[in-house]
């Protein structure tokens, strides 16, 4: 008599599942930015050395530009490709608990697009949640950003620019109740950031 599979198991089977499927379509390879399937990271959560077991995200091959990171084990992950470019989120699974409005988004506009359609969309974004201009840049390579924080309800993110020669947006939004444990998190994914050829 076969025993039903754990919940556990049966996400990691779908996983594996997706992930031999894209391999076998020539959507994701790990060749092109080196590193290890997993690691680990200490960070500070409510004051406290908290262990992050890490796993690896590598950009599918159809991407404009290579790049690689590691994000902590409960988040998930899901890319998206538009007209305009191509994205990965990174969304927060805390304790099982699966949010879609706590993310890490990185979206690299797609080659050739000019400068008004990137603002075009960086307009669009700032519009939808409602944000406002920074006082300076919290990142080098970002040339605009942009943050809203609703007290005891929500904390939104955006940076635009180029890093490495590839435009880009990375945008954070999480509720408030979040903070100590998302921000720690989201630095270790864009601290981890390599880019490949």
């Amino acid at each position: 008599m076969r025993r039903p599979m754990t919940a556990v198991a049966s996400i990691l089977f779908v996983i594996m599942a997706v992930l031999v499927v894209g391999q076998l379509r020539g959507e994701m390879s790990l060749a092109d930015v080196a590193g290890p399937e997993s690691d680990t990271a200490v960070v500070l959560v409510e004051g406290e050395e908290t262990l992050l077991n890490l796993n690896r995200f590598v950009a599918p091959e159809a991407w404009s530009t290579r790049l690689s990171t590691y994000f902590p084990d409960d988040f998930l992950v899901e890319t998206s490709r538009t007209l305009e470019g191509f994205s990965v989120k990174f969304i927060a699974n805390f304790g099982g608990f699966f949010n879609p409005d706590a993310f890490l988004e990185i979206f690299l506009f797609a080659p050739g697009l000019k400068q008004p359609e990137i603002d075009a969309v960086t307009a669009k974004l700032v519009e939808t949640y409602k944000l406002t201009p920074n006082q300076g840049n919290r990142f080098e390579w970002s040339t605009a950003e942009y943050g809203l924080t609703v007290a005891r309800s929500t904390i939104t993110h955006l940076a635009v620019g180029v890093w490495n020669g590839q435009p880009l947006y990375v945008l954070t939004h999480y509720p408030a109740e979040y903070g100590d444990g998302f921000g720690p998190r989201a630095a270790v994914i864009l601290e981890r950031l390599e880019w490949g050829s």
